[in-house]
């Protein structure tokens, strides 16, 4: 079906969100989309690059399918694997649902009480969520659960990827089982939402363990900005931040946006105090901000606002808070501190950058290892964190990304058998 007709089957309130934001035309990902949604009864997979619309893709259909009657229950159920995440999707979409008059919520840890308690007391339109705040509706609020997802249709798994192999994502897929219970109507259908799947048939099976077969699979070929990479390695006699890295970073980000990604919280809070100070020695306002799980809130949500303030430079140094498809503003680079630990978080962290009409993506990468004793065994003299780097960057470039592991019994989400 062309893009133009698919357009048209969009509500007149989304209808109008499109042309208010300068688009010429939806994306071919975006109409394959709509038209799955709107004419079929499957399961979707959703699966293109990152910056690709992949959220708008399920998001404009679903809200022209749920605005007729967005009232008396949850009608879309959002679960993302962070908060940040959450937080992120919701400011994209709290306008379009306000033109839709469709209620949206958030609920996680952050959240007010008040905020919950107006959820419960009515019950409507979208909620975000993670997979840990579904558990605690599960024990807090049993009594609520009929009226919360009677009339839920739609669950929306964004990166899917993050919950294919982890007891984290055993435990969800127990949840939408349950949750499948409350519906009165008819089974809510599942979209999943991710820009690195390593098998397909994995993640059909994940999406629906019943029937794979009745998932559509939605990844047509999307143009990919071009990539620039850059690796400096240092050898040191002393486990510390070299010098020469926090110089040649400062001197590199200074007057650009960048995210520079590390591997702990430690060196997040030691990499952002020695480059403010680098700031403070030039007489310049301090713009490295930091964002971690362990810091408060308040701090983390400064630093992601003024990431999207353009009229001044910042970058934000964190851990993989920021690497999952969160909107922090147009980057010029991303950073990594050390090798990223496999192949689908370089690509997600390089996939931070080039969203700009004819951007590069683009990547500084920075090693470091110990300087070898005398007398160490020879294995001993290999840079190992070097030649991790460079393996990752070559399988990336080969197009290769890791496969889900095959799960064994996650015996610590086991729970009661369902007595009724």
């Amino acid at each position: 079906m062309p893009i133009e007709n698919a357009f048209e089957r969009l509500a007149p309130f989304v209808q109008e969100f499109v042309y208010r934001q300068g688009w010429k035309e939806l994306r071919t990902l975006q109409a394959q989309a709509i038209d799955a949604i709107f004419d079929t009864d499957t399961d979707i997979l959703i699966t293109t690059g990152t910056a690709s619309g992949k959220t708008e893709a399920a998001f404009l259909p679903v809200l022209s399918l749920i605005a007729a009657e967005p009232e008396g229950s949850v009608r879309a159920l959002y679960i993302g694997p962070l908060k940040a995440l959450i937080n992120d999707q919701f400011r994209r979409l709290e306008l379009l649902c306000e033109a839709g008059k469709i209620p949206i919520h958030r609920w996680h840890g952050d959240v007010g009480s008040n905020q919950k308690s107006n959820l419960v007391e009515h019950p409507g339109g979208v909620l975000q969520i993670t997979p840990e705040s579904i558990e605690s509706l599960f024990i807090n609020k049993t009594n609520h659960l009929h009226r919360l997802f009677g009339g839920l249709r739609f669950i929306v798994v964004d990166e899917v990827h993050s919950f294919m192999e982890t007891d984290r994502g055993v435990q969800l897929r127990s949840q939408l089982q349950r949750i499948e219970k409350y519906a009165t109507s008819s089974r809510p259908r599942r979209i999943g939402l991710s820009a690195t799947v390593g098998n397909l048939e994995v993640a059909k099976q994940w999406l629906n363990p019943g029937v794979p077969a009745n998932v559509q699979v939605i990844n047509p070929e999307v143009p990919v900005a071009p990539v620039r990479l850059s690796h400096l390695h240092f050898t040191l006699t002393k486990e510390d931040i070299p010098t020469e890295l926090i110089e040649d970073l400062y001197a590199l980000t200074r007057n650009r946006r960048a995210l520079i990604f590390c591997n702990s919280r430690r060196n997040v809070e030691v990499l952002t105090a020695q480059l403010n100070r680098r700031s403070n020695r030039d007489r310049v306002p301090e713009h490295y901000l930091p964002h971690h799980g362990s810091i408060s809130k308040e701090i983390r949500e400064d630093a992601e606002k003024r990431m999207r303030d353009e009229d001044r430079p910042a970058s934000i140094v964190c851990t993989n808070t920021l690497e999952l498809g969160i909107d922090v503003g147009q980057l010029d680079l991303a950073v990594q501190v050390d090798s990223t630990h496999t192949v689908m978080s370089f690509v997600q962290r390089l996939g931070r950058t080039g969203r700009r009409q004819d951007a590069n993506r683009i990547m500084q990468i920075y090693t470091s290892e110990l300087e070898p004793e005398a007398g160490d065994e020879f294995y001993e003299r290999l840079p190992f964190p070097l030649l991790k780097a460079l393996a990752v960057v070559d399988l990336f470039l080969e197009g290769w990304l890791e496969p889900p592991l095959e799960r064994t019994v996650a015996y610590n989400v086991l729970r009661g058998l369902d007595k009724s």
